[in-house]
């Protein structure tokens, strides 16, 4: 559960050991502890994000400094960076469980397909699986040792779950081509909208490439038939007490601001 997980990764964060017998050998092999990364720095998977504020070439002010402290002390606070770390090695734990089940029973996925568990690496885990998983009665993956695999599809496989969790969790990674993930300029600018981006860019245009426009059309419209009740409901709610109350709500609950806004 929750508490498990986060528990884990405030633990690997202490240089504490954990038996994790799903993603243990993982981080062992990939050098990357799921869920740590607002903890500490775990290269070489770190994220864009947090390279730049190490091996950058600007200057450290202290305004950075207090910046970058307020925004430590919010994460903190508001448990955000618990969850996220909870959801990281959760995340990774499923796909694992995922990917193996699949490979095993030889079911073709899309979405594994798009994290990198290319064919090669499915036949290289299908062939070795009696050495690398355990299963129990009925069926269900307990233990799994990636060490025990043979060849550079280890390697890949690894790199598939990193890739994975970071799209799920809508991180960026190594590989990202968006300039906004990369350029200081426009992670500067773009510093208020980077979540909504990355929200577009894991999720829509992601379901877009893979799946074609009608399917991230219908999960758009999807999303926005729940997000319209709620904007209409806090809409109302501001618009309590207002002198203008029925010129605020005839304006903001128009087609196009309710659009906008879902």
């Amino acid at each position: 559960g929750m508490k498990r997980l986060r528990a884990e990764a405030v633990a690997l964060a202490r240089g504490e050991k954990v038996d994790n017998p799903i993603l243990s050998s993982i981080e062992k092999v990939g050098g990357a502890e799921f869920g740590t990364d607002s903890y500490k720095m775990v290269f070489p998977f770190d994220n864009p994000d947090l390279q730049y504020q190490v091996s950058g070439h600007d200057t450290v002010t202290l305004a950075d400094r207090l910046l970058r402290g307020g925004s430590q002390a919010q994460a903190k606070l508001s448990f955000w960076r618990a969850i996220h770390a909870a959801q990281q090695r959760g995340a990774a734990e499923q796909i694992i469980h995922k990917a193996v089940r699949y490979i095993r029973d030889g079911v073709e996925d899309i979405a594994l397909n798009d994290m990198g568990f290319t064919p090669e690496v499915r036949m290289a885990l299908r062939a070795q699986m009696d050495s690398v998983a355990k299963f129990d009665a009925q069926g269900n993956l307990v233990e799994f040792d990636i060490t025990k695999m043979e060849g550079d599809e280890a390697d890949a496989f690894i790199q598939a779950v990193q890739r994975g969790s970071g799209q799920i969790i809508q991180g960026t990674f190594i590989g990202e081509t968006g300039k906004w993930a990369h350029s200081g300029w426009l992670r500067l600018l773009t510093q208020f909208r980077s979540f909504s981006i990355t929200s577009v860019e894991k999720q829509w245009a992601r379901q877009r490439n893979n799946r074609g426009v009608p399917a991230a059309l219908a999960i758009l419209m999807g999303s926005m038939s729940v997000a319209a009740p709620l904007y209409i409901a806090r809409v109302y709610a501001a618009s309590i007490g207002r002198h203008d109350r029925e010129e605020y709500l005839e304006r903001r609950l128009a087609w196009d601001q309710v659009a906008r806004a879902t």
